[in-house]
């Protein structure tokens, strides 16, 4: 189901289709979550992961919503580390990647937002952002980098998005966005299911 969705979906964005789009971006997360079939987990922080990020893509649907879609994926995230806390570790040698990242990130895409609520979301989502990025290095599990690496590079591209005036070819950019962010949250969900999944069912 998750697949199918997914595809109606990137369908719905190559013809412009915001009927198609509306109806399919809600059932992305649901149709990934629903479709595992094995023992679900206690631990909330796994299910936390799923619900922000869904209550995510139903806020950045809205232009005034955008900055609340924000944070809630930056509580996505932070649910995300917490669920690998047991495996971090302090790696010196990781922050000197990840901080110039960090400030890479602040200065090429959050401060040339117009919007200070925007701007400041924005900081704050970085500061998660490369947190994550940081604790997957540590963890150190191709398919949790890999993952990783994708969300960095859909959000990065959103925030692109937000601040050009005009992107060519947009339909195509916002795909890029879908497929790398689809792609993303399935690789964290085969990690962090307690048993494989039948996610293609």
């Amino acid at each position: 189901m998750f697949f199918l969705v997914g595809i109606s979906h990137l369908i719905g964005l190559l013809f412009n289709s915001k009927i198609v789009t509306t109806i399919t971006k809600p059932l992305i997360v649901p149709s990934l979550y629903l479709s595992y079939d094995g023992p679900w987990t206690n631990d909330p922080s796994f299910h936390c992961i799923f619900l922000f990020s869904w209550i995510g893509d139903l806020l950045l649907m809205h232009p005034k919503t955008i900055h609340w879609g924000i944070l809630s994926f930056s509580v996505s995230h932070i649910s995300h580390i917490i669920l690998l806390s047991n495996k971090i570790t302090f790696e010196p040698i990781y922050l000197c990647f990840i901080i110039p990242l960090a400030t890479f990130f602040s200065l090429t895409i959050a401060k040339p937002m117009s919007n200070p609520i925007l701007k400041t979301a924005s900081n704050y989502y970085i500061l998660v952002l490369t947190s994550i990025m940081y604790s997957t290095l540590v963890v150190n599990d191709g398919l949790q980098i890999i993952g990783c690496i994708l969300f960095i590079f859909s959000d990065c591209l959103i925030g692109i998005r937000m601040i050009k005036k005009h992107i060519p070819y947009l339909n195509i950019y916002n795909m890029i966005i879908m497929i790398t962010y689809m792609a993303a949250l399935f690789l964290f969900f085969i990690y962090h299911a307690p048993k494989t999944s039948e996610s293609s069912s």
